[in-house]
């Protein structure tokens, strides 16, 4: 068996040894926390970035979504104004006119009353003079109260939660002096 003082001479550091380690210690904990901060800090403006270009994009489809609805009223605010003796015959011209306009595709322009009424709903007319306040998104919101509400408080846009992770964006806003809601999204 050996003796002691030759185990401990194997397992000793030289004094240069020593004085190498104690100088890279620090330097390396050093460096890593330097990097650690720079990570969390690099991560913490790639999350402000894309949270402010969400902001951009929603932003965006909230003015094109209302520049549509604008559009909408534009056209039909003619016809109702000149509707006369006969405003049904206006109000009939009105919504072939507004289940004509579509965008983007599969997009379109709906209409309900202030009672939830569907008045224009071009994918499916069958369901044009059904009542619609009981729809509801994925999140349990009552979409078609809650875009009569934003219609009667002057009109703007409202989010609708959808399996999207950007939330689809509509846009109410009363067409004509009549108690209805036009929207898009």
């Amino acid at each position: 068996m050996k003796a002691p003082s030759v185990l401990r001479a194997r397992h000793a550091f030289s004094l240069q040894t020593k004085i190498v380690a104690l100088t890279l210690i620090p330097l390396f904990v050093i460096i890593v926390a330097l990097v650690s901060v720079n990570i969390v800090s690099n991560l913490n403006d790639s999350r402000r970035e894309l949270a402010e270009q969400r902001r951009l994009l929603i932003d965006s489809q909230v003015k094109a979504v209302k520049g549509i609805v604008d559009l909408a009223k534009s056209a039909i605010t003619p016809l109702v104004e000149s509707a006369g003796s006969d405003p049904q015959a206006a109000q009939a011209k009105a919504r072939d006119l507004l289940r004509g306009l579509s965008f983007d595709g599969t997009n379109y322009i709906f209409v309900y009353d202030f009672d939830g009424t569907n008045l224009v709903f071009a994918p499916d007319t069958k369901k044009e003079g059904t009542n619609m306040l009981g729809v509801t998104d994925a999140d349990g919101n009552h979409v078609i109260a809650d875009l009569i509400r934003v219609a009667q408080q002057g009109g703007a846009a409202t989010a609708i939660c959808g399996p999207i992770p950007l939330p689809a964006r509509s846009s109410a806003s009363t067409p004509t002096p009549s108690a209805s809601m036009a929207g898009t999204g």
